[in-house]
C-alpha cells in the first residue's frame, strides 16, 4: 500500500499532472490541453517506482506498479481529453448552453443543432461536431477508444423511414447513395432484423436507434443537460416537453413541432379526425405557449407541447402557459366555464373561433375531458373517467386513450 500511496502522491505533485494542466487554462479558450505531458517526471518518483517494482517482482507478483501507472496514465489522458471537449462546448454554448437551442445564435441551421453532438458523419469516419474535430487534432487524444469515451454523443446516419404493419414507424439505415433518403441522428442497432411493412412486405433492415446517445462522454452529458433544462422550463408553464423521437407520428408539422399537422390528406387520419372533432382542433393549430418557437429550435430538439400534457392548449399560441380550454363558437365571455354554455364544437368552428371556454372536468390522470363530456364516472375513489353521465360509463372513444396523462 505504501508503494501505491507514494505513486499517487507523485501524480498529484508532478508539474505535468492533470491538475497543473487544467490550471494552465486560466480562462483562456485558446490554450489546448496536452494530455501526453501527464506523466511521472521527477527522478525521485521514478526511482521509488523502480524499487517497488523490484520488491513485488521478487514475490512473483509481477510488474504491479507498472500496471498501476499505466492505469493512472490512461485515466489522466481520458480526463484531459474530456476537458478539451468540455472547453469547446463551454466556449460556444453560452449560459446553460442555450446557444445550442436558441434558433438565432448563429451556431446552426434550423434542425441542425444536433450536429454539434454528432461524433461521426454518415461515412462513419469523418468527425462531424466541431468539438470532435478539435479533439481529434490533438495527438494524444487521437485514438478511437479515447475519442468515443471522451466525446460520446451519437452519429449521423443516412436512413429511410419504414412504416410497419402495426402502424409504427422506424428508420432503416441505408447506403448514402440510395434515393429518397434523409439524415437522422442516433446509433446503429448493429444486428439486422426482419420487419413486415404496412404493404405486407418482409424486409431485413438495420434499425437506427433514433437519438440514442453513447452512454458516456461530454457531448452525451451536455445534450442530456439541455433536455433537462427544456423539460423543466416547459413543466413550469404547465406543458410537457416532447423530444423529437417521441413526438406522435404524423401529428405535428416536421418543420415546426409546435404546429398540429394537417393530416387529412395523409391516408392515416382516423385518430386525428376523432381528436379534432372532439376537441375542436384546427389544422395547423399552435400547441406551444406563446412565442415558444422563437426561443427554441423545435426542429432540432422538440417542443413544449400543451397538447402533450393531458390535452391542454395555448389558444393557438396566444397564452404564455398551457390551459385546460376548448374553442367554442358562442358569444359568451372568453374563458367562461364550458359548463355554463350551450356547447357545440368541431374543428371547423375552431378556425374562426376567438372565444375559448374553460373545461373544469378532468379524469383521474388529469387529462382534459373533450367537449360534451362534463361528468365524471367513478370507478373507485382514485379512478374516474370522463363521461356524459355521472351514473354510467359513457366515456370517450379509444381516441381519448392516445392522450398522454398530465406530468408523465
Amino acid at each position: 500500500q505504501g508503494c501505491f500511496d507514494f505513486v499517487s502522491k507523485c501524480y498529484e505533485s508532478s508539474d505535468a499532472s492533470i491538475t497543473s494542466a487544467m490550471s494552465q487554462l486560466l480562462g483562456n479558450s485558446i490554450i489546448i490541453l496536452q494530455p501526453d505531458k501527464i506523466k511521472l517526471s521527477t527522478q525521485l518518483c521514478t526511482d521509488y517506482v523502480d524499487s517497488c517494482n523490484n520488491m513485488f517482482a521478487q514475490e512473483g507478483v509481477g510488474d504491479i506498479i507498472k500496471q498501476y501507472v499505466e492505469m493512472r496514465e490512461n485515466e489522466d489522458v481520458l480526463s484531459a481529453c474530456r476537458a478539451v471537449v468540455k472547453q469547446c462546448f463551454d466556449k460556444y454554448g453560452g449560459a446553460g448552453y442555450e446557444n445550442f437551442y436558441y434558433p438565432y445564435s448563429g451556431l446552426f441551421e434550423r434542425g441542425k443543432a444536433p450536429d454539434w453532438f454528432a461524433l461521426y458523419d454518415t461515412d462513419g469516419k469523418t468527425m462531424k461536431s466541431p468539438c470532435a474535430q478539435q479533439l481529434a487534432n490533438i495527438a494524444s487524444c487521437n485514438d478511437k477508444d479515447i475519442i468515443e469515451k471522451a466525446f460520446g454523443g451519437f452519429d449521423v446516419h443516412t436512413v429511410l423511414q419504414k412504416k410497419l404493419k402495426n402502424g409504427d414507424k422506424l428508420f432503416a439505415i441505408v447506403d448514402p447513395s440510395d434515393e429518397s433518403t434523409i439524415n437522422e441522428y442516433g446509433l446503429n442497432n448493429g444486428a439486422p432484423e426482419s420487419i413486415t411493412t404496412d404493404q405486407d412486405d418482409t424486409e431485413t433492415i438495420t434499425r437506427l436507434r433514433h437519438r440514442e446517445l453513447r452512454s458516456v462522454g461530454v457531448a452525451t452529458e451536455i445534450y442530456n443537460q439541455i433536455i433537462d433544462t427544456l423539460s423543466t422550463q416547459c413543466m413550469n408553464i404547465n406543458g410537457r416537453f416532447m423530444e423529437v423521437q417521441f413526438l406522435q407520428n404524423g401529428i405535428y408539422d416536421i418543420t415546426n413541432y409546435c404546429q398540429w399537422h394537417d393530416t387529412t390528406n395523409d391516408g392515416d387520419d382516423s385518430i386525428y379526425t376523432q381528436l379534432a372533432n372532439a376537441y375542436g382542433i384546427g389544422n395547423n393549430e399552435n400547441m406551444c405557449p406563446r412565442d415558444y418557437a422563437l426561443s427554441v429550435d423545435t426542429q432540432s430538439w422538440g417542443a413544449c407541447s400543451c397538447w402533450g400534457n393531458g390535452g391542454r392548449r395555448s389558444k393557438n399560441g396566444k397564452t404564455a402557459t398551457c390551459v385546460a380550454e376548448l374553442p367554442t363558437n358562442t358569444t359568451d365571455v372568453n374563458d367562461a366555464s364550458c359548463l355554463t354554455q350551450t356547447f357545440s364544437i368541431s374543428n371547423a368552428q375552431f378556425n374562426n373561433s376567438s372565444v375559448w371556454c374553460t373545461q373544469p372536468v378532468t379524469d383521474s390522470a388529469n387529462r382534459v375531458c373533450p367537449g360534451d363530456y362534463y361528468n365524471i364516472y367513478k370507478l373507485s375513489d382514485t379512478s374516474y373517467k370522463c363521461s356524459t353521465s355521472s351514473t354510467s360509463d359513457n366515456s370517450p372513444g379509444s381516441y381519448f386513450e392516445t392522450l398522454v396523462p398530465e406530468g408523465i
